[in-house]
């Protein structure tokens, strides 16, 4: 294993398959305390991606601070299947879930919307506030067999939270990169060596240093594994495209 330093923003997901074609579906896992830039990290992945995709977005501050006309918001509580009736003219689709957290069973919602991305394949899952979601012991059917067999199946999945603490292991373990922000407590930081199996004193000493936007990048593909030291991401303010389109809206109204 090695130690790279790798100025380079984040590297976009696989390109949805055309018919025929081998799947290549990746897990990411993002980690880092609040403002550190694991959102605006996971932001880029999703505007990236060229499949259908759908999103749960606990907090609603996701797509909140990045309106998208093209996003379909799911109701409460979500379809059991892919709502293929909501599908315009062949194209691909964007879904938005926002759970109803005063719902006694809104965890469970959320793993049903999980389960509808697994069946349907073949697209990109994000998770905002994963360790709200996917706790220790995934105790939610949809959500293990997402993590355990969603490769098979073409789906993406791309998740974060600002602890490695509370989450279930396999979020780190099963990822094949694994992007560590700046982290406030060495519980967190000795959480995420363990599961990438880093050498925790380096891994400790180069996570603790981190400035804001800065960030590992660990590769767990590559063979053997490396750790990648990158530079402050420099991506576009969710905030301030927010801004534009809200203008931009305003003008063809006028």
């Amino acid at each position: 294993m090695a130690l790279m330093v790798a100025p380079t923003p984040p590297e976009l997901l696989p390109a949805a398959p055309a018919a025929g074609e081998p799947d290549q579906a990746i897990q990411v896992f993002i980690v880092g305390k609040k403002r550190s830039g694991k959102s605006e990290y996971t932001w880029v992945l999703w505007d990236s991606y060229d499949g259908d995709e759908v999103v749960i977005d606990v907090t609603g501050d996701f797509l909140g601070k990045h309106p998208d006309p093209e996003v379909i918001q799911l109701e409460t509580p979500p379809p059991g299947r892919w709502p293929e009736r909501l599908r315009v003219n062949g194209q691909r689709m964007k879904l938005c879930f926002t759970p109803n957290i005063d719902d006694p069973d809104w965890r469970e919602q959320c793993d049903r919307v999980i389960n509808m991305a697994y069946e349907h394949g073949h697209c990109l899952l994000v998770i905002e506030e994963v360790g709200q979601v996917g706790p220790v012991g995934l105790p939610f059917p949809g959500t293990r067999k997402a993590l355990h067999h969603g490769g098979h199946v073409g789906l993406n999945i791309v998740a974060n939270g600002p602890r490695a603490i509370g989450i279930d292991p396999l979020w780190i373990s099963q990822a094949d990169e694994v992007v560590t922000f700046k982290l406030l407590s060495p519980r967190d930081r000795k959480r995420v060596a363990e599961n990438i199996d880093w050498d925790q004193k380096e891994f400790e000493e180069l996570a603790k240093g981190l400035r804001v936007r800065e960030h590992l990048r660990f590769q767990a593909a590559l063979d053997p594994p490396e750790l990648w030291l990158c530079e402050p991401l420099k991506l576009p303010d969710r905030q301030t495209a927010a801004a534009a389109y809200v203008d931009e809206q305003e003008e063809e109204e006028q």
